[in-house]
């Protein structure tokens, strides 16, 4: 029969190596997770071709009778990717529900420029978006 060998324990230099891998392994899972979220999340909030529907429900607001997507809304959607994505590091830093848009989203108008039209319609579109984002993956994932 083949003898397994038992790994030696670890001296105290060789501890400090162990705890740096360990944090290493920990910091990738974080950023595949994260990866993996966002490459879910590009596909799953789109509107699907020609129908008019969210995949994910309908989004609340001015969205017409019985949650109907029928116009080009590019604030909600920078906001509901940008939600997702924030909602998403809060719960992997065990952070409490926070759905407003703080930080770098503070001023709502990321991805917006001046062809878009106004720009307060486009915040107020965005904000709803993050809010609406933001909520879906916390709970979704919490």
């Amino acid at each position: 029969m083949l003898e397994r060998k038992h790994a030696r324990e670890p001296s105290a230099a060789g501890s400090e190596t162990f705890r740096r891998e360990d944090n290493m392994v920990r910091n990738l899972k974080a950023v595949a997770l994260a990866a993996v979220m966002a490459l879910a999340l590009s596909g799953g909030m789109m509107a699907q071709e020609g129908s008019g529907q969210w995949r994910g429900g309908p989004p609340q607001g001015r969205y017409g009778y019985h949650g109907r997507h029928d116009r080009f809304q590019p604030g909600y959607d920078q906001g509901y990717r940008d939600g997702s994505v924030v909602a998403g590091q809060d719960l992997n830093h065990r952070k409490p529900y926070d759905p407003y848009p703080r930080g770098k989203y503070a001023n709502m108008d990321r991805g917006y420029h001046r062809d878009l039209g106004d720009k307060e319609a486009y915040r107020q579109d965005y904000a709803a978006g993050y809010r609406s984002g933001y909520a879906s993956i916390f709970h979704r994932y919490r």
